[in-house]
């Protein structure tokens, strides 16, 4: 861990350096037009798609398996997490080899299924809770060999749900037939679902907004996801002119 709270100590020195990264928390933020694929999912900037590959192979370098599972996560709120997540799995498909599935794990503020164009009537909570089966509630997207499986109906107790038997046995059965799956899951600092998620994968993917982010909040999340037992096994600085720079890749 002292070698992630090393390279976010150089992110924060970068980006302090820098003047073309994103507003500081109160200002307006210039947004930047998302072309679509012409299949109503947002495309994949060229740049970002480039860094997104490097990590895909180191990730592969650091999990052994052919079958992972991540947790995707960050701080505190608008960090970008469900963007990088959706983006990593759409570089993925582009790959004929690799079926990949994006679980929208944050019940707080569910985004995935806007995103991909699917209808979030049924996801994870009813299969956690035995109301539909696990095939009722994975949606196809646009994009071959990409399945997305929406929240669900809300509960009062998502923690309790993440925490069960169950849980671990959806994680399971969707190994068993994607090699990725991803989870896209809310801000470590606020609630605690990602802790649970992050020791039940196989590592976690942390996102932190440049300039937005203190170090101190970093830190201090990803001490929690230690404590939880789950592995860090990168940084993404996003909203950076480097959206994952060179140094955090040498200590994915």
């Amino acid at each position: 861990m002292s070698k992630i709270f090393e390279a976010l100590k150089k992110v924060q020195a970068e980006a302090m350096g820098k003047k073309t990264l994103a507003p500081a928390p109160g200002e307006p933020e210039t947004r930047v037009a998302r072309p679509e694929s012409g299949n109503g999912v947002p495309q994949v900037p060229e740049s970002f798609a480039a860094e997104m590959v490097a990590m895909r192979y180191n990730l592969d370098a650091k999990i052994g398996r052919a079958h992972k599972a991540l947790t995707f996560t960050c701080a505190i709120p608008r960090e970008g997490v469900s963007t990088v997540s959706r983006m990593f799995a759409q570089v993925l498909v582009q790959d004929p080899n690799l079926n990949v599935i994006l679980v929208d794990a944050n019940m707080h503020g569910p985004s995935l299924h806007e995103a991909l164009g699917v209808d979030m009537s049924s996801g994870v909570t009813d299969v956690l809770f035995g109301r539909k089966a696990l095939d009722e509630c994975i949606k196809p997207t646009a994009l071959p060999r990409l399945h997305v499986m929406p929240s669900g109906d809300p509960v009062s107790a998502p923690m309790q749900a993440f925490a069960s038997d169950q849980m671990k046995k959806l994680i399971a059965d969707l190994l068993s037939t994607y090699d990725y799956v991803l989870f896209d899951a809310p801000p470590v600092l606020v609630y605690p679902e990602a802790t649970v998620l992050s020791s039940r994968t196989d590592g976690v993917v942390f996102v932190v907004q440049a300039v937005r982010t203190k170090k101190e909040v970093a830190k201090k999340a990803l001490e929690a996801l230690e404590k939880a037992g789950g592995e860090v096994l990168g940084v993404v600085l996003n909203k950076n002119k480097h959206f994952i720079p060179e140094f955090i890749y040498k200590r994915v």
